[in-house]
């Protein structure tokens, strides 16, 4: 369960993530070329790719459906340009026919697409000197593969699991999942962090606070918010390893919400309310493995002796954004 503030923290955020059709304009000019690496930087192409890329190296599917849907035929028109001018035969031919499928299909395969769009890109390098939007796109190319070989080999891991556990096990296995990783490295963090940003009384303050480098939360030095999303350590070490189907996709989706508006917004009372919304999720997403004491120094302000039981109806009244 999630407060309704989303809609609104998302909307401020909108235009920052959201540019992609702006950039949707027709290549007029494809003939002038010969060289397919022309062809790819001459025109918006490669400007295209690299705002797609963008949000597909950071983020999975179901946040750049809409974005991937409308700027999908473009992509296909000018590849299909690309691919007329060359040997179909040859191996480039083979490369762009295979993305040719690949973004001819309305729903794609994750992996399958982050491998094309990189053996693609892989066509245009040599020892010349390179265009810095030709490096720029490679990188985001391999941020992507990244990403999704991350879930994969989490998704992979997961299925060893299930096969080698009774359904007994799988729970046991949950249970002491959330009380030491999801406790340590993921809940205490991310409450205490929203505490910190509630009572900052100015946005100046709010700014600060998220903009610092790392974070002193007492018992020693944290990294700092944006760091925290951008590395997806919680999902590595916490979310992708819960066997739960139900909790583990309903938390990644909770995680990656917050993460687009901590990345994104420039108004810091939208990643306070994105912080709320996950916090919130999270306290709901604990309660059924059992009572967690949850009093030690990163909880203390809501309250010694404060169970997460204790804490979610605490904080879904008396903790809203401020």
């Amino acid at each position: 369960m999630t407060s309704c503030r989303r809609p609104e923290a998302l909307r401020k955020i909108r235009p920052a993530v959201s540019n992609m059709a702006a950039l949707l304009v027709p290549i007029d000019f494809l003939a002038k070329y010969e060289n397919i690496k022309a062809l790819f930087t001459a025109g918006m192409l490669i400007e295209h790719l690299i705002v797609f890329l963008e949000e597909a190296s950071q983020y999975p599917y179901f946040l750049w459906r809409a974005n991937y849907s409308m700027a999908r035929k473009t992509f296909l028109r000018d590849v299909q340009a690309i691919y007329a001018t060359i040997d179909p035969r040859s191996q480039s031919g083979k490369t762009i026919a295979s993305l040719v499928v690949l973004l001819q299909q309305p729903q794609p395969n994750e992996s399958a697409l982050a491998e094309g769009l990189t053996a693609f890109g892989n066509l245009f390098a040599g020892p010349q000197k390179s265009d810095p939007r030709l490096t720029q796109y490679q990188q985001l190319c391999a941020a992507f593969v990244k990403r999704v070989r991350m879930e994969e080999s989490r998704a992979r891991m997961r299925e060893q699991m299930r096969h080698d556990r009774t359904l007994e096990e799988q729970q046991a296995y949950d249970t002491r999942l959330f009380t030491t990783e999801g406790l340590g490295i993921c809940l205490l963090y991310f409450l205490m962090y929203y505490k910190m940003l509630r009572d900052c009384s100015t946005l100046e303050q709010k700014q600060a606070l998220v903009l610092q480098q790392h974070i002193n939360m007492g018992s020693g030095t944290l990294p700092n918010l944006k760091e925290v999303f951008a590395q997806d350590e919680i999902l590595d070490k916490f979310i992708w390893r819960i066997l739960n189907d139900d909790v583990r996709e309903a938390l990644t989706r909770e995680y990656y919400w917050c993460k687009q508006i901590v990345l994104n917004a420039a108004d810091y009372r939208a990643i306070e309310a994105g912080l709320y919304d996950f916090n919130y999720a999270l306290l709901s997403a604990f309660i059924p493995y059992g009572p967690m004491n949850a009093s030690d120094y990163f909880i203390a302000p809501y309250g010694s002796d404060t169970t997460v039981e204790q804490l979610l109806p605490k904080f879904s009244h008396a903790y809203a954004p401020s």
